[in-house]
């Protein structure tokens, strides 16, 4: 009798473990944005805006959008899940048939590049500057860009080009006086090329939306390769040099690699008003 009753404890106990496993992620709301916001990488526009806790990297997040953007408030509270940011950007996928695939995803990064870089950019983008233009932006010799990068695992090696007249993801970033990181992003909801910025939607739709950043980029792995390979060089040539009779090896303790953090969520797209 206790074999039978035991039994069916743990039938109960696997079923409770199904049935949590198939449990959807929590569906936050998108509120419906008036007018085109502002991106500065400040909260000012979203009060009134319920945000959302996420706990394991303390961080408050809310999502507003109108007919054209996704726009996303994303704010740090504690500096230390900030981790490598700086050098991986922030990942932002997004998935329209509800799963957390990173077929598509939008890395968005502050980059330094030369005056002449800079002039070479805005001249694409806009046109030809004139003299007096480039003259002055010769004045500084570097610039901080706010980059933004498509990720599209499935896009064809033929890819069309991107219009030039397309929407453009946009972000901004803002330490308070209470040195809480914010980041504000605006995401154009259509995509009007493969490689385009765009989320692939319209407002009422729901969505699954990942994001992601820290850990070690190639060139982080690259570097740290490169100095093991250095200390291990110089720890062989002291050992060589030791008396006999005596070894004495320098080894050279391994850094701890800066964590990666990612969390998905569910969207619901306001619709119009």
């Amino acid at each position: 009798m206790r074999k039978t009753k035991n039994f069916f404890m743990i039938i109960l106990a696997l079923g409770s473990i199904f049935i949590v496993g198939l449990a959807k992620d929590k569906v936050v709301t998108s509120t419906w944005c008036p007018s085109p916001l502002l991106i500065d990488g400040t909260s000012a526009d979203w009060q009134g805006v319920t945000t959302t806790f996420e706990k394991k990297v303390q961080v408050d997040y809310a999502f507003m959008n109108d007919a054209d953007y996704l726009y996303v408030l994303f704010i740090f509270k504690d500096p230390q899940y900030l981790s490598s940011i700086n050098q991986t950007g922030m990942t932002i996928y997004f998935n329209v048939v509800g799963k957390k695939k990173k077929d598509y995803g939008i890395n968005f990064i502050q980059k330094r590049i030369s005056a002449l870089q800079y002039i070479a950019m805005l001249e694409k983008q806009k046109g030809p500057l004139s003299d007096a233009d480039k003259n002055s932006i010769l004045n500084n010799p570097n610039y901080v860009i706010y980059d933004a990068n498509v990720i599209n695992k499935k896009a064809k090696e033929n890819a069309e080009e991107t219009p030039s007249d397309a929407r453009v993801a946009i972000y901004r970033i803002q330490q308070d006086q209470e040195k809480n990181v914010a980041i504000e992003f605006a995401v154009p909801l259509t995509r009007a090329a493969e490689l385009a910025p765009g989320i692939g939607t319209e407002p009422g739709k729901q969505i699954k939306v990942g994001f992601e950043w820290g850990g070690m980029t190639e060139a982080m792995k690259q570097a740290r390769m490169n100095r093991f390979q250095s200390q291990s060089e110089r720890s062989a040539e002291t050992v060589s040099e030791q008396p006999a009779g005596g070894t004495r090896a320098s080894t050279a303790r391994g850094r701890r690699s800066p964590k990666k953090y990612d969390f998905w969520v569910d969207v619901q797209l306001a619709n119009k008003q």
